[in-house]
């Protein structure tokens, strides 16, 4: 008989773990509102951001992948500091952000005293 189950025994523990690994830790890019949605009220770290450009400094958050979602704003600081250190392009979101997410890039000028 030929099919999943006699599929399945071919497989080795190792090609097995690893295939449920890749599963387990897909990611995929989801619309903006959709995660706003999804995880009403919650902390989200985002990932592989895609922007509309609105203006040389401003642009809106179309979508992206979610990489954490926490009631704890600690927990995602914490995961975006690491990630930030790595290089990575990663943002979070915090429970007030709108369905209409822009973010505007300000220059640092320095420390006011």
């Amino acid at each position: 008989m030929k099919g999943i189950m006699s599929d399945l025994f071919l497989l080795t523990p190792e090609i097995f773990n690893w295939y449920y690994v890749a599963c387990r830790y897909r990611r995929y890019s989801v619309k903006w509102k959709e995660i706003h949605h999804k995880y009403p009220g919650k902390f989200i770290l985002i990932g592989d951001v895609i922007e509309e450009k609105i203006s040389e400094s401003t642009f809106r958050i179309v979508e992206g992948t979610v990489l954490e979602v926490s009631d704890d704003p600690k927990v995602i600081r914490s995961a975006y500091k690491e990630l930030k250190e790595q290089g990575k392009n990663v943002l979070y979101s915090i429970p007030a952000t709108p369905d209409d997410f822009i973010v505007e890039n300000v220059p640092f000028m320095g420390i006011l005293s």
